[in-house]
């Protein structure tokens, strides 16, 4: 019997047993409810069978109700048949609702891929881009394009034109300004010259604080440097030649002003013929820096370049009596460069650039001529601190004009836009074969397709019919670059940046 405490009994009821609970399965403890927090708690009921004497009915009287109508005690503890059946009859509804809900979100969480693979693809966005051709000796044609269908062209870069592209406009011997706005596809630019047989082709390149050109005859060259900035631009200038670095008064703090183009003859620094490498360092601002050499046998321009540890010299070409290397070692420790050409029949190491060191600020020339006999090739080189490397090449015996082969970049999209037709070559520097698509876009929308497949080491050649915007996409990595269908000169293609899975931006710091 339990010993619990009982209420008192009125005169007509009879004492109730009460028995004491039988010990269950052991379950989790549970906490003793007092007879005043019993309110506060919420009433539970097994199901059982309705007694009639159950239903509460007006005539009852209640603790807290008056005679002849149910108190609101009556109807909290006692519900009605039509509540008790609305209780079990929305249980098994919200099991089954919620059931289904579930079912229907985990279907959506597994349809939907994750975020990863849902991101949209990419659109290159670009805030603009100031490209500057270098000045050129003769009557010149800069040639602008873009995958997009118009860019900003001139000859000063506070004035510039929006003219549709691919365009060429004449610029004779002024520098040349390509200019792309937010938003739009990055912009390419050559400038070609054509002067009694004798061709120059110059690649539009991006200002920056530093950059190197390599001659092969300072005495009879200079160098041009371009502010297309709106501040002050304080240039450093240093001379590699065979023996070291060419210290000479005059080549520090050399002051461009806004907008200004000066002239710098290198035969006041340095009167030999012997190749040197100049080094340009801009404290402030930001330039682009052109070298042009002149002689009995030819002209060239060559557009400045950053050092690198890895040296693409794309489209050498085919049938030329000579090819001379020009490397430099801008470092200050000796510096030891591997050389691959990369032929149509496959790789190879050209005989005597099998081992070529190089003394810290340097500049040495090594005779391929032999070793490429006449083979359109690109060259690669590599070393393990940043070169400097040019290639001179000379046409057949007995003609006048030359070129400078400058760097390209490796790529799965190429770009360039051309001021005359000529011959396109490939180059793929990695260890599987690469197809290609290529198209050329001509001034008034006519399209030409330029497809193949380049294998691992080798150089693919093909004809590029007329001037125009070429657009080349690899399966993989190329380098090229275009030699000229008169007279003698290479331009090397650019490299695009392709889409990744978020937005890239590019700011120009010539924009304003």
């Amino acid at each position: 019997m339990s010993d619990r405490p009982r209420r008192a009994l009125t005169d007509d009821e009879e004492p109730e047993e009460i028995f004491e609970a039988e010990p269950g399965e052991a379950g989790p403890a549970r906490r003793a409810v007092d007879a005043e927090d019993a309110g506060d708690q919420p009433v539970v009921r097994a199901a059982r069978a309705m007694d009639p004497d159950d239903v509460a009915t007006p005539d009852e009287d209640d603790l807290d109700g008056t005679d002849g109508d149910p108190s609101t005690a009556s109807a909290v503890e006692r519900p009605t048949i039509d509540d008790k059946a609305g209780h079990h009859w929305k249980g098994p509804v919200w099991v089954v609702t919620l059931a289904v809900a579930a079912v229907a979100i985990s279907l959506l969480t597994t349809a939907i891929p994750e975020s990863r693979r849902t991101a949209p693809a990419a659109q290159f966005v670009s805030s603009g881009r100031t490209l500057v051709c270098p000045p050129s000796q003769g009557k010149a044609s800069l040639a602008a394009g873009s995958v997009g269908g118009s860019l900003h062209v001139g000859t000063s870069a506070d004035k510039l034109s929006e003219t549709s592209v691919p365009a060429v406009t004449k610029i004779d011997n002024s520098a040349g300004f390509v200019r792309s706005m937010a938003g739009q596809h990055p912009p390419t630019g050559s400038v070609l010259s054509a002067d009694h047989g004798m061709t120059t082709w110059v690649p539009c390149v991006g200002t920056a604080t530093d950059g190197a050109v390599s001659l092969t005859n300072p005495s009879a060259s200079d160098l041009v440097v371009v502010n297309a900035d709106t501040r002050v631009a304080t240039v450093d200038v240093t001379l590699l030649g065979s023996k070291g670095e060419i210290d000479t008064a005059g080549m520090r703090g050399i002051r461009v002003s806004p907008g200004q183009t000066k002239v710098l003859p290198l035969s006041v620094w340095n009167n030999d013929t012997t190749p040197v490498t100049a080094l340009i360092g801009s404290r402030e601002g930001r330039v682009v820096v052109g070298a042009r050499t002149w002689a009995p046998k030819g002209r060239e321009t060559i557009a400045m370049a950053p050092a690198s540890k890895t040296v693409y010299l794309p489209a050498v070409p085919a049938k030329v009596s000579t090819a001379t290397l020009v490397i430099s070692n801008p470092g200050t420790t000796r510096l030891g460069v591997s050389v691959t050409a990369l032929a149509g029949h496959g790789p190879f190491t050209p005989d005597g650039a099998d081992e070529i060191d190089i003394d810290p600020r340097s500049t040495i020339q090594v005779d391929l001529s032999k070793a490429l006999a006449g083979e359109a090739v690109g060259l690669k080189l590599s070393a393990h601190d940043p070169l400097v490397a040019r290639l001179f090449v000379q046409g057949k015996h007995g003609t006048t004009d030359y070129a400078l082969v400058g760097p390209g970049s490796s790529s799965k999209v190429l770009e360039q836009t051309l001021g005359a037709g000529g011959t396109l070559e490939l180059s793929n520097p990695g260890g599987e074969a690469v197809t290609f698509t290529g198209t050329l876009t001509a001034d008034g929308g006519k399209k030409t397709a330029v497809n193949g497949t380049v294998p691992a080491g080798s150089t693919w050649s093909g004809k590029v019919p007329a001037a125009g915007h070429l657009h080349v996409v690899g399966s993989a990595p190329l380098v090229g670059g275009v030699v000229s269908g008169s007279g003698l000169a290479v331009l090397p293609l650019d490299a695009i940046a392709t889409s990744t899975n978020g937005r890239r931006a590019t700011v120009d710091p010539l924009l304003r």
